[in-house]
């Protein structure tokens, strides 16, 4: 009887240790209206990195799962966490490029010459220079 009681207990303890909750993020947050173009599009390309990383880390599982199948099925990680989180990543992205759409942002940054930085910079020093002489 005390050793079907300590199998039982191990194998129940064995079970609820084996992979985690998914905590997904929300695909809409208050304030996203109000993010500027810059914000959004790095928290895109953030959620995108995460995403890759959560998608190699869920293929890894399998061989985990494979050697957990053949010592205790029991064992094995069947929450999917990663995979559900990548999935939430992916619909935040989503209403972010939708967000930008409709504020009709650029889904590529500007990116300026070092001309063009040069001419707005002798632009503002001249516009500096006749601030200074008014007074």
């Amino acid at each position: 009887m005390r050793t079907k009681i300590g199998t039982m207990l191990l194998l129940l303890f064995i079970t609820g240790c084996m992979g985690r909750q998914a905590n997904p993020i929300a695909r809409y947050q208050p304030g996203d209206q109000k993010r500027s173009c810059d914000s959004l599009r790095a928290e895109i390309a953030e959620n995108d990195a995460q995403i890759m990383k959560k998608l190699r880390k869920d293929a890894s599982k399998f061989w985990t799962n494979a050697a957990w199948c053949i010592l205790t099925p029991l064992a094995m990680d069947m929450k999917e966490a990663e995979k559900t989180e990548a999935d939430a990543l992916q619909q935040r992205n989503k209403m972010l490029k939708l967000i930008m759409v409709e504020k009709e942002c650029s889904f590529v940054p500007e990116v300026k010459s070092m001309k063009e930085k040069k001419e707005e910079a002798k632009k503002k020093v001249k516009e500096e220079m006749e601030k200074n002489k008014e007074k």
